[in-house]
């Protein structure tokens, strides 16, 4: 029987330490982009979980303007008189970073999310229509909450006063509203 040396049909150790090299760095590339998704994934959930609580505050205040009769604006909260008699307070606790409304003795918190910063002021110019400014964040992980990675929201109010007739109806204000 012949044995024939010259035709190897093994790798060599060379040529598998190449290979375990090769796969290393595919192994390493691949890994940074799942951690970068990862990372991106987290970070536009918890944008999008901000964009929606937010939208449910400035909801909850715009209506509350809206319906006021009269409206007192502080550096940390909103007095809101409505037409109905009572007395809304939107506070901004910059201890908490948090958003309270107080209606009559009970007081809510609005939001997850850390309240960094919170405004609002008359629109130059227009007698009834307010700017409203919030900086919020709502992360995952409450711990993961900074300043640096909040988001601004603004939107524009109008005070709304019913017409009077035989339907009810809401127009914007031109004037400031007559007392009854």
């Amino acid at each position: 029987m012949k044995v024939n040396f010259g035709c190897r049909q093994a790798f060599t150790l060379v040529e598998i330490m190449i290979a375990v090299v090769i796969a290393s760095v595919i192994s390493i590339f691949l890994m940074t982009m799942l951690t970068r998704f990862t990372v991106d994934t987290s970070r536009i959930g918890n944008q999008g979980n901000a964009s929606r609580e937010i939208s449910r505050i400035l909801s909850t205040v715009k209506n509350y303007i809206r319906e006021s009769a009269s409206i007192n604006a502080g550096e940390v909260s909103l007095s809101i008189g409505l037409h109905s008699g009572k007395t809304v307070v939107v506070n901004h606790e910059p201890g908490r970073k948090a958003i309270s409304v107080v209606e009559g003795t009970e007081q809510r918190y609005m939001g997850q999310g850390s309240v960094y910063g919170f405004n609002i002021s008359e629109f130059p110019g227009i007698h009834g229509m307010y700017k409203i400014t919030i900086k919020y964040e709502n992360p995952r992980n409450p711990e993961e909450a900074s300043e640096a990675n909040a988001l601004e929201y603004s939107a524009l109010v109008s005070q709304r006063a019913p017409t009077q007739g035989d339907t009810v109806r809401w127009i914007p204000n031109k004037e400031s509203i007559p007392a009854d």
